[in-house]
């Protein structure tokens, strides 16, 4: 399991059907110790832990252990031939499953109930704690998505030899609608500047 891939680490308030994902689709090859992600997460976070709980005499909440010399117990599933096996170190459990005498699915399911069990104190911590939540969204804003941009339209003039004869008639007419108003605009110019001419020639005079 890797911190670079968001789907396959796990975060304080994953829900528990979140861990119970992204284990299910952790690499687990049966009888494969090396690089088995699910292994590494019980060698080097659940037994720790649950030794540290232990040495404070907190034994009864290792949910993942069943019997007190345990460091982890594997629920086995009938349906895999399996039964619950309590193991005292994290190097017989992994003899164990390079034997293949623990089934993968057994692996992950137990590793699923141990996490969750790891997480549900702190998540409930979290639920109460308006400070830690405020921490969390300032920690991790939402994504903000920006608006999907709307296309605009492109104006394509219909061919000349597709226009109907009506069609045509309004474009001719258009045309010289527009033709005529340049022309005054013109004329209005023209007079501006014969004006300003006018008033300049009467002023030098003077």
């Amino acid at each position: 399991m890797s911190s670079s891939d968001p789907n396959s680490k796990i975060d304080f308030l994953d829900p528990p059907s979140a861990v119970k994902s992204k284990i299910q689709k952790a690499h687990c090859a049966p009888g494969e110790v090396e690089g088995n992600g699910v292994l590494a997460f019980i060698r080097h976070v659940v037994v720790p832990i649950g030794e540290l709980m232990k040495g404070q005499g907190r034994s009864s909440e290792r949910v993942w252990a069943g019997e007190e010399s345990a460091v982890f117990t594997i629920k086995g599933d009938p349906k895999h031939g399996g039964s619950d096996v309590h193991f005292e170190t994290v190097e017989q459990l992994e003899e164990a499953y390079s034997k293949q005498e623990v089934h993968p699915g057994d692996l992950k399911s137990s590793v699923v109930a141990a996490i969750n069990a790891l997480l549900a104190p702190i998540q409930a911590e979290f639920a109460s704690s308006e400070e830690f939540k405020q921490a969390n969204d300032k920690a991790y804003p939402p994504e903000v998505k920006p608006a999907a941009k709307k296309k605009e339209k492109k104006y394509t003039p219909k061919p000349e030899h597709l226009k109907t004869p009506e069609e045509k008639a309004r474009d001719a007419a258009k045309a010289a609608a527009e033709s005529a108003k340049e022309g005054v605009q013109v004329g209005i110019e023209e007079t501006q500047k014969l004006k300003d001419a006018i008033v300049d020639s009467v002023s030098s005079k003077n």
